[in-house]
């Protein structure tokens, strides 16, 4: 510093010091501040909150075996469920409660299995859920997912057939915070007027349990199923898909009689099958109402954050020495 400055510094600072408003004990700590290191001086962070621990966003499950039979009938679209004779359909899943697959049936596991054994089967999935296609194919896998039905549902994102989403947990990053900020208080909670900078950009977060897009559909005619049932299948032709269409009353009558206008329809001259694009089925109950639709694979914490302070760790001030009084830094 040139000698100027230096004696440009020194009427200042007696300038400061003969100020009526600053007694001898504020002059003392101002000098001590001075002659402290710089980087105690500069104005530090917030203390760190938060642990960064993962959340589990799965819903109360209980694990059972999914099945896929070998042989049965090939779905036909134009072909009505009462002309079966109770085999399966080809293709479809189904729940089971023991530990070992029955006869005619396999786990759906992901393995891969011969397509010269099994023809009419590779037909219906193809290479979806695995395989070379030359020589062998791939079952669905739902070991550690749940199905949820293909389509665009509303507001939802696609579901392609095969095609896996989502994970167990799901951990929150410094972005997925919404954008806030702090009042600084004293030692005694009185707010200083003063604020932090602002922390977060509210970036939303997948909340999308581990699944599986396979076909939902609707038995509306059959003497060997239940009307009104709901089956999966995980082949590319599904019988009365459960995607929300409306279908006539005058031709379906006796499923109308069994639903309603649960999932739609005027209730006149059409009703409406459920709508699992994009869905997961959870019993009705509970304050659950059946065609009740809710959920969503998104969210963000705009709402949801806890109110919680920030430990300040140090704030220092410094002397004016232009007018007299302290500024903060």
């Amino acid at each position: 510093m040139s000698m100027p400055a230096l004696g440009f510094c020194r009427k200042l600072l007696n300038k400061w010091c003969a100020s009526p408003k600053n007694s001898p004990k504020t002059i003392s700590r101002w000098v001590n501040l001075a002659l402290m290191p710089l980087e105690e001086r500069m104005v530090l962070d917030t203390g760190i909150s938060g642990g960064s621990l993962p959340i589990d966003i799965m819903q109360p499950w209980l694990a059972l075996n999914y099945l896929v039979p070998f042989n049965g009938v090939f779905p036909d679209p134009d072909t009505n469920w009462q002309e079966y004779d109770g085999s399966p359909n080809l293709g479809e899943i189904s729940l089971f409660a023991g530990k070992f697959a029955p006869s005619g049936y396999a786990l759906a596991n992901g393995q891969t299995l011969s397509i010269a054994q099994y023809p009419a089967l590779f037909s219906l999935l193809g290479t979806i859920y695995g395989g070379d296609g030359f020589q062998n194919f791939g079952l669905p896998n739902l070991q550690g997912r749940t199905p949820m039905g293909v389509g665009n549902g509303t507001a939802l994102g696609p579901i392609i057939l095969g095609e896996s989403q989502g994970r167990p947990t799901v951990d929150l990053l410094f972005d997925n915070l919404p954008a806030h900020s702090h009042n600084l208080l004293t030692a005694g909670g009185v707010p200083t007027g003063e604020v932090t900078g602002l922390a977060g950009s509210g970036v939303p977060f997948s909340k999308q349990i581990p699944t599986l897009g396979v076909n939902f559909q609707v038995v509306v005619e059959s003497d060997y199923y239940y009307l009104g049932e709901v089956a999966l299948n995980a082949g590319r032709a599904a019988l009365n898909a459960a995607q929300g269409q409306l279908v006539p009353i005058s031709q379906n009558g006796a499923l109308f009689s069994q639903i309603g206008t649960t999932f739609g329809g005027d209730g006149v001259s059409t009703f409406a099958l459920p709508d699992f694009q994009g869905r997961v089925p959870m019993g009705a109950g509970n304050g659950l109402v059946q065609g009740q639709m809710g959920g969503g694979g998104v969210d963000n914490l705009d709402h949801h954050r806890p109110d919680h302070p920030y430990p300040f760790a140090r704030r220092y001030q410094f002397p004016d020495f232009r007018n007299g009084r302290g500024a903060s830094f």
